[in-house]
């Protein structure tokens, strides 16, 4: 499956715990893909969210991931 992509417009500083506190609540569905991306915007910062199922990554992954990324 396609990893979704969410986008939201960033309001506020804390726009991106309330997202990764959605995230926490939110298990990963038979089926579904194992990772999910939400990006949260402004013209000023933005704040990248990557929610992945433990099954697919662990520190050493997520750590090389965003060495490529950054």
């Amino acid at each position: 499956p396609r990893i979704p992509l969410i986008l939201i417009s960033r309001q506020s500083d804390l726009d991106w715990m309330t997202r990764v506190e959605e995230e926490l609540a939110s298990p990963f569905l038979d089926g579904e893909c194992l990772a999910r991306i939400t990006i949260i915007f402004s013209p000023e910062i933005s704040e990248i969210i990557l929610t992945l199922h433990h099954v697919i990554c662990d520190g050493i992954s997520i750590t090389s991931f965003f060495q490529e990324v950054l």
